[in-house]
């Protein structure tokens, strides 16, 4: 069940990007700092290590804030979710 929630969240995610080419604060923040709490009573060293390569990209100029933050939250919650964003996120760039 959460799975399928996170993946309407992350469906929302593409259209506001797609539609407005920024995703806003209000839809990833909260996502954001659940999935930093979930993970606290639930720790993962590899969520945390995805979480925080997605940070460093982000402070490198390689990801945008949006983008940043919502890969952050997927790691965080599910990192399958996380890998197969950046599958999906391949797939869209060289169709694009």
């Amino acid at each position: 069940m959460l799975t399928v929630v996170i993946e309407l969240w992350a469906i929302l995610c593409a259209v506001f990007d797609l539609r407005k080419r920024e995703v806003p604060n209000w839809l990833t923040l909260p996502v954001l700092v659940g999935a930093i709490g979930w993970r606290l009573f639930n720790p993962d060293a590899y969520a945390f290590l995805l979480a925080l390569v997605t940070l460093t990209l982000w402070l490198l100029g390689w990801l945008s804030g949006g983008d940043a933050k919502g890969l952050m939250a997927l790691g965080l919650l599910d990192p399958r979710l996380y890998a197969w964003a950046w599958v999906g996120a391949g797939i869209v760039g060289v169709v694009w």
